[in-house]
């Protein structure tokens, strides 16, 4: 097969056999980002006494420049979720339904404005110190675990889609790529920490702009994309990879939604062999109205999520001043809109290809399994030279989304669970904490690293992986944190609360991606509802995740507030029954003397 581009004719190599020169070429660019990464990690200013400086090694020494930031910030950002997972979301249920690319750059731009400047002007190390310091080692350490669960399952997700982008593209053993890729990324984190993955990480997004920016027109000039993306660009087509608002709100694959609860079989075949559902106006409007709650919750998830990531947290961190953190995160929003445009192109060319006309096995390859939807556009789509450039940049965002989440839960690990429990109680001196605490984070990134592999491994469903920490995340983490950073009011008691009363309720309400069935039946529950556009097969249609996090942040803010009345007032007798000691907090009791006779 060859590939006409009206200048010049590339052959393009349809075999199932491993290939031996697109793996060679992978590898090149591995070992060279690896060896730019022990370079950048070889400097003196990460140690301190002989010992690994936590300064050094977490936030770069504060004074991460903001070119270097910025860039980082995108880099980590464009992984398995922006790339595989923006053409899997186009291809399953259109771009509509897609909103990683929409509202991951948002995102950045109001956590730079409002998160980045509080955050670094405090100091802080991780994301998660506001807790600490607000409701103690102990209680806040706690509050570290659904973060490491978030920041897990998310390298779990790009190690999954890095392995199907290599396996499907070069033809490689999923499990034999992914490991080689993770044992790469390793070997320059566990050296130098922030600064090493900051400086490959500006390597990793110049080959994935570049790659893009090849890949997309080559790809679109194949015989077997439509040959005009603006007629599919219409959500009147019936191949549009857009869709429209009302037929992914109110079409469900296997029929449509009856108000008793029940699904109509399919009725009539229309254009092209492809199936449409015979509804009623009235069945129309009961489903518009349900999973019309489910796209307005994955859009607020997907906005929310990246304001409590350590990911990006970690980078502004780093600035040298609050203001550069700002500037910084609004450098990485315009950055990411960028980036995110390349993503949908590739994604639109993913969506309009027709996989028949691709390939002898492309059909099976690609239309079975819309998460291998990027790489198929590689391996089918693409002449070899592109081909390996495109593998190259996937894999090289890919890996730079991988050191970032490998060492931001290493941090949030190190510094929130071991250095806080061990060294602010005293139980090891801290000078010998500070010396062994290079070797901690190693540990923990070891750690972090294993479970995530072994998750991987499991899935393939990298869009709906992705949503799972991103879920985790705002229902569980971000009320809590919202709560001590914009409330001064907020305690232990009411936080303490708020948290457990979200994890329970989350708990409850089941996840269908992790096995678990719903204990807590809410409005709308419909368990006949298959998997659509609405992200759950539960049948869990109402907007849950949201209420969940209102109800902890109301409750957050309600019972810290009672709390403290009742403590400053004078009203608890015996300060012993003060168990998470309100009553002597710093920052508490300087909210007492300002509201005054308010209190009374």
């Amino acid at each position: 097969m060859k590939l006409n581009l009206g200048f010049l004719t590339l052959p393009v190599d349809d075999g199932s056999t491993l290939d031996w020169r697109g793996t060679s070429f992978f590898l090149t660019v591995c070992i060279a980002t690896m060896c730019a990464g022990l370079a950048a990690g070889h400097s003196k200013r990460l140690y301190e006494a002989g010992a690994v400086s936590p300064a050094a090694y977490f936030v770069a020494n504060r004074r991460m420049g903001l070119f270097t930031g910025a860039c980082s910030i995108v880099a980590s950002v464009t992984s398995a979720g922006m790339l595989n997972g923006t053409s899997e979301g186009m291809s399953r249920y259109g771009l509509v339904w897609t909103l990683g690319p929409f509202f991951k750059a948002l995102s950045l731009l109001i956590a730079s404005v409002t998160l980045a400047p509080r955050l670094r002007a405090r100091g802080y190390t991780t994301v998660l110190d506001p807790l600490q310091e607000r409701l103690g080692a102990r209680t806040g350490s706690v509050l570290v675990l659904p973060a490491v669960f978030a920041t897990v399952v998310w390298f779990a997700t790009i190690l999954t889609a890095l392995g199907s982008t290599i396996a499907v593209a070069l033809n490689q053993p999923r499990a034999t790529s992914t490991l080689a890729c993770l044992l790469v990324t390793l070997a320059y984190t566990l050296v130098g920490g922030l600064r090493v993955v900051a400086v490959t990480d500006v390597l990793q997004l110049a080959i994935l702009i570049t790659a893009l920016c090849v890949v997309v027109p080559v790809a679109a000039s194949h015989a077997a994309v439509v040959d005009d993306l603006y007629v599919l660009a219409e959500p009147s087509h019936p191949g549009s990879y857009v869709g429209t608002w009302q037929e992914r709100v109110h079409h469900v694959p296997l029929g449509c939604l009856r108000p008793d609860g029940s699904l109509n079989p399919m009725s009539t075949c229309g254009y092209e062999g492809m199936c449409s559902i015979r509804c009623t106006a009235d069945e129309r409007v009961i489903a518009y109205g349900w999973l019309g709650g489910q796209w307005f919750e994955r859009a607020l998830i997907s906005l929310c999520s990246w304001t409590v990531s350590q990911v990006y947290a970690q980078r502004v961190l780093a600035a040298r001043s609050s203001a550069d953190a700002r500037r910084m995160g609004l450098a990485a929003a315009g950055m990411q809109l960028v980036v995110s445009s390349l993503c949908i192109l590739l994604g639109a060319v993913g969506a309009a290809a027709d996989w028949q006309a691709a390939g002898e096995d492309a059909l099976e390859v690609c239309v079975d399994e819309p998460a291998y939807t990027a790489p198929c556009v590689l391996r089918y789509l693409c002449p070899p030279l592109v081909r390996w450039l495109g593998v190259a940049g996937l894999a090289a965002a890919m890996m730079s989304s991988l050191d970032s989440c490998v060492l931001a839960c290493s941090t949030l690990l190190t510094w929130n669970a071991f250095w806080v429990l061990f060294g602010r109680a005293g139980y090891i001196d801290r000078g010998t904490l500070r010396s062994i605490l290079g070797v901690v984070a190693q540990l923990t990134m070891l750690l972090c690293a294993g479970a995530g592999l072994v998750l991987a491994l499991a899935s393939v469903e990298v869009e709906e992986m992705a949503y799972v920490a991103e879920d985790a995340l705002f229902t569980i983490s971000a009320a809590p944190l919202f709560a001590v950073l914009w409330d001064p009011a907020a305690n232990a008691y009411g936080v303490s609360l708020g948290f457990l009363i979200s994890l329970g309720l989350r708990l409850a309400s089941g996840e269908p991606r992790l096995d678990l069935p719903p204990a807590l039946l809410w409005p709308w529950y419909n368990e006949l509802v298959s998997k659509g556009p609405a992200p759950s097969q539960s049948g869990q249609l109402f907007p849950y995740r949201t209420a969940i996090f209102a109800l902890s942040l109301l409750t957050s803010v309600l019972v810290s507030r009672l709390t403290n009345w009742y403590i400053f007032t004078g009203r608890l007798k015996d300060p012993s029954w003060d168990v998470f000691c309100v009553g002597t907090h710093p920052a508490l009791l300087a909210w007492a003397d300002y509201c005054g006779d308010e209190l009374v």
